[in-house]
């Protein structure tokens, strides 16, 4: 039987919440939580512009969309996840290649203007194949499923001796309980910033942190290093979904660094995946940092392809959806 796209619908936000849980590849970034957060912190510029689409032999995947109106309201932009992370469709429903091609002939024949990082974890992109004008960049990643203690192993030698350090120098690890805990965080990331300059992937203002804490989310913990006298020196901003822990942003005093405090705090975090029954952890993108990128390589994650493409129409035409 030959499967056709019988119907594109805007979805509710309890469908988007229920096919976000059960899809086994969806990460944090293609739920409607991310999306919203984005969207008061830039205060309705960007609005989630979720679409259900209805397969003819009665499967349904979900494109957790966020629109930009233009200036003067004449039409839209899409990005596939908000703030250019991975997007793509999710499921609860078992999909064929057939459908995956469905969908990537809707949304890079039908939206207009979109940028869409693909997901490296949904297999069936790699099915379908890329197109020439995909651009291809990387992250990194470690497979939970073989339990920490192989995890563990994978560490280098130098790696494994950072942490000890860590631990001899009196370094504890927590989550953040309260806003003056996250406050110490963005204090740590303001000194990470002076120390990358230019290199940094951009500024996080403290309104978006804020908001995260906010909604006081089973789905988003924020981990701190801190010294026996409770100075924060580093922190890790951990994003889950049902099967994927991904860390979206870190930061950390330059004067604790002897220290070693996020070797520690990667320890703590990568047994609590392990423990917890994740199947992937993710570093996430490193703006070919080469310290950034030695500090992951060191813990034995590797690097895993995460194609994006940006469509630009011949004509900017105002898009229906």
């Amino acid at each position: 039987m030959t499967v056709a796209i019988d119907q594109v619908r805007p979805a509710q936000p309890e469908e988007w919440d229920e096919i976000w849980y059960q899809c086994s590849y969806a990460t944090y970034f293609h739920s409607r939580e991310w999306a919203e957060i984005w969207s008061r912190f830039k205060q309705g510029r960007q609005r989630p512009n979720p679409l259900l689409v209805m397969f003819s032999d009665g499967k349904e995947a979900l494109l957790p969309l966020t629109a930009a109106m233009w200036p003067g309201g004449f039409g839209k932009s899409f990005v596939s996840s908000a703030d250019g992370t991975y997007g793509g469709w999710i499921t609860a429903d078992p999909l064929g290649r057939e459908h995956a091609i469905l969908m990537k002939e809707f949304l890079t024949r039908e939206l207009g203007h979109l940028f869409w990082y693909i997901n490296p974890y949904d297999d069936l992109v790699a099915a379908i194949g890329l197109d020439a004008n995909f651009h291809h960049d990387e992250t990194h990643t470690i497979n939970l499923e073989r339990g920490f203690d192989l995890v563990y192993k994978d560490w280098t030698h130098a790696c494994r001796n950072n942490e000890r350090k860590a631990r001899k120098s009196g370094i504890l690890v927590r989550h953040a309980q309260n806003e003056e805990d996250w406050r110490e965080y963005y204090r740590a990331y303001e000194d990470s910033l002076r120390r990358w300059g230019d290199q940094a992937l951009g500024k996080v203002d403290w309104a978006f942190f804020q908001e995260m804490f906010n909604r006081q989310s089973d789905h988003i913990k924020l981990w701190l290093a801190t010294t026996t006298n409770e100075i924060v020196v580093a922190g890790t901003l951990m994003c889950y979904a049902r099967k994927i822990a991904a860390a979206w942003h870190s930061a950390r005093l330059a004067h604790y660094a002897a220290f070693q405090p996020s070797n520690r705090l990667y320890y703590e975090i990568l047994s609590d995946a392990c423990e917890k029954g994740y199947r992937w952890f993710d570093f996430g993108f490193s703006a070919g940092i080469e310290g950034v990128l030695r500090f992951k390589k060191s813990f034995g994650a590797k690097p895993i392809d995460c194609a994006y493409i940006e469509i630009r129409p011949e004509t900017w035409d105002i898009v229906k959806y």
